[in-house]
């Protein structure tokens, strides 16, 4: 080679060399966002570029066409590509469709190639190729047809468009501090791309010389540019996610190298510096006052401590923490410096301090004095009838007072190191449990129940107790204090006088019967179904205490409707159907005064409303009916129409099954029909 096609060579050298030192800078930040693609993409412009120059090198026509397929095939899948997944990458860009993206990305360069290798069927890569006489290199020479037209335009510019699109987009929404950074990549993009309209036109820099391997220069010198200037793939948005420009913190975020990358205004007025006298500069520089945070950056872990800083006559606290930033690879990135101002919480912390000292004073004059109050307390305890009892979490009592011992027969000794729960009937310890869980989580300090006890004798015994949650000043559980009382005779009174209550609910439910012509056991029968499927359906043994109740009054309204009304064979008129409509208003209005009852009015006020709402007397809908209601209603309706009544015999069961699936919508509640339905299947009811 002589001396003129060595000097010829030397601009693409250089280009060469330039595009390859952009390669390996980006390859050495590989594990920074997008730098590693970047460095595909660089790579291949040099890939590109050296095949270039061996074509321009080589001696005949069927080496330079083979060093022009390999540059075609190196911008396709090594530059073109590469470009497209840094830009959805470095912009954050979220494809809508990135299965079709991507096949129309991947597939088009696919096609091109089989294309290429094909083109001795078909001649429509290199039609007429032929050698210039150009000095000192012959070039190559051939006609650019519709296919090569094509793919420049529908591929190679369109999708080099949409990524620079992308880029330019984010530089237009991006935070201030990355904006240059966009906006210098997206021109490093472009240059390339609209210069090589003039290679794609044959047009020449200079009568020898393909403009081609100039653009990657001249795109990449722009990007190395970016580089020193704003430090590209050092300074990347690595934590304006998790910076709040609104938090009243200062916060910092730094590079791997201890540069700053981003800061927000209140860290910007406690340095006193504008955003563009700190960006990109290192730490210890911007931090030239504060050298206690120079020294703790000097550390790699993660640091949280008090520090001071002296400004003018004044000196402020903050809270310093230093916390790393990691890649996806677990490498450390960057940092983060959150400084929380605390000269407030220091000061009142110097005025506790002095408190505590007054304080701790007054506590030892008063130790004799509780002391004291301690002894009178526990001579208050012992001498109780109450049972008081202290127990820790776990359920084992650390006190227990006289009257707690003798009423189980046990020792102090024997109450200290044993549980409480065994002496709980089985039955109640659910409840019980489920109290000490309320008090435990907070949910609760103090509750109140009532449960059966099994004496040492093996007597049952009803207690009742009070029991508070004691939390210390952090508000973790510390212990139980439980004040209890032996109520047996109070429950039997009040079993006793429930039984009396029922008794007379009965009796008014058997006067009703007899007085609306009912079917002898009307009101036992349907109260008895009821019961069956509440209970089936989730209700507790309390709720059943009063489902049984209004079950048993479910028509005590009735005793507002005359005789003549009440009794008459035939069809009622309006004026005496508005009469009967009023017999759950009339219940409501009679159970409603007595407490006892107040919580059974359910169903003798609501069992005449209909699922789809034309019930009576509110024309409740849906689940605004009560559940309770809701089954007497099935229950009630089953039961009439099983039954032989003065006007009709009873129906089949198959003919009520018939009917109840019929109403079930309308009438009654499906949930409820299903469940009952089952039930009659299964020989439960």
């Amino acid at each position: 080679m002589n001396r003129e096609e060595v000097f010829y060579l030397i601009p693409y050298l250089l280009s060469l060399a330039i595009t390859t030192g952009v390669f390996a800078y980006t390859w050495r930040h590989r594990y920074i966002r997008g730098a590693e693609i970047y460095s595909w993409f660089a790579g291949g412009q040099a890939i590109t570029t050296l095949g270039f120059i061996f074509e321009l090198v080589s001696p005949n026509l069927q080496t330079k066409i083979l060093w022009d397929k390999f540059q075609w095939l190196t911008l396709s899948f090594l530059v073109f590509i590469p470009f497209l997944v840094f830009s959805i990458q470095f912009s954050g860009h979220r494809l809508r469709h990135p299965r079709i993206t991507w096949g129309y990305l991947i597939g088009m360069p696919l096609l091109f190639t089989l294309f290429l290798l094909t083109d001795g069927i078909h001649h429509l890569a290199y039609p007429n190729p032929h050698l210039s006489t150009d000095f000192p290199f012959p070039d190559l020479k051939y006609d650019l047809t519709w296919v090569v037209y094509l793919y420049s335009f529908l591929y190679i510019y369109g999708s080099n468009f949409y990524g620079i699109g992308l880029l330019t987009r984010r530089a237009v929404q991006s935070n201030t501090l990355y904006r240059l950074q966009y906006w210098t990549i997206a021109i490093g993009f472009l240059i390339p791309l609209l210069l090589s309209f003039f290679a794609l036109a044959d047009i020449r820099i200079t009568p020898q010389r393909d403009i081609t391997p100039f653009t990657f220069a001249i795109g990449n010198i722009v990007v190395t540019w970016g580089l020193f200037r704003y430090r590209l793939f050092d300074i990347v948005p690595i934590a304006r996610e998790r910076i709040i420009e609104g938090m009243t913190d200062p916060i910092v975020v730094l590079d791997i190298n201890n540069r700053i990358v981003d800061i927000n205004p209140p860290a910007l007025v406690a340095l006193e510096k504008t955003t563009t006298q700190i960006i990109g500069l290192p730490s210890n520089e911007v931090f030239e006052k504060w050298p206690i945070i120079v020294s703790e950056l000097e550390s790699r872990t993660v640091e949280r401590k008090e520090i001071a800083i002296k400004s003018d006559d004044d000196t402020v606290f903050y809270d310093l923490n230093i916390s790393p930033i990691e890649d996806k690879m677990g490498h450390l990135i960057g940092r983060i410096i959150v400084a929380r101002d605390i000269t407030r919480h220091k000061t009142l912390e110097v005025s506790y301090r002095i408190l505590s000292e007054e304080l701790e004073q007054r506590v030892n004059q008063r130790t004799e004095e509780l002391r004291q109050i301690a002894e009178l307390y526990r001579a208050v305890v012992e001498n109780q009838t109450e049972f008081i009892v202290r127990w820790k979490p776990d359920g084992i009592r650390t006190f227990a007072n006289d009257a707690y011992c003798r009423y189980f027969g046990i020792t102090y000794n024997q109450a200290l190191s044993s549980d409480f729960m065994p002496l709980i009937v089985d039955e109640d310890r659910p409840a019980v449990e489920a109290k000490i869980l309320r008090l435990k989580s907070g949910e609760t300090n103090t509750e109140t129940e009532t449960h059966r006890v099994i004496k040492r004798d093996g007597s049952i015994g009803w207690q009742e107790w009070t029991d508070q949650a004691i939390r210390d000043e952090a508000g973790k559980l510390v212990e139980f204090l439980s004040v209890g009382r032996d109520v047996t005779a109070r429950k039997q009174a009040e079993e006793d006088l429930a039984t009396a209550y029922d008794t007379t609910l009965e009796g008014w439910a058997r006067a009703l019967e007899l007085r609306d012509k009912e079917t002898e056991g009307h009101s036992r029968r349907v109260t008895e179904t009821t019961l069956t499927v509440a209970r089936a359906m989730g209700f507790s043994e309390d709720d059943l205490v009063h489902i049984r109740r209004g079950s048993i009054l479910h028509d005590i309204g009735k005793m507002g409707i005359p005789d003549e009304i009440l009794r008459k064979n035939g069809p009622l008129t309006e004026e005496e159907r508005a009469v009967v409509v009023k017999h759950p208003t009339t219940a409501h209005n009679l159970l409603k005064p007595i407490p006892y009852l107040e919580k059974a009015m359910d169903i003798p006020y609501c069992h005449h409303e209909k699922w789809d709402g034309t019930g009576y007397p509110r024309g409740l809908k849906g689940e605004e009916i009560p559940l309770a209601a809701r089954i007497f209603a099935v229950v009630d309706v089953w039961d009439a129409l099983s039954s032989d009544r003065p006007y009709r015999n009873a129906w089949s069961r198959e003919k009520v099954t018939d009917y109840m699936v019929a109403e079930t919508g309308k009438h009654f509640d499906p949930k409820v029909v299903d469940v009952f339905l089952k039930m009659v299947e299964q020989g439960e009811i």
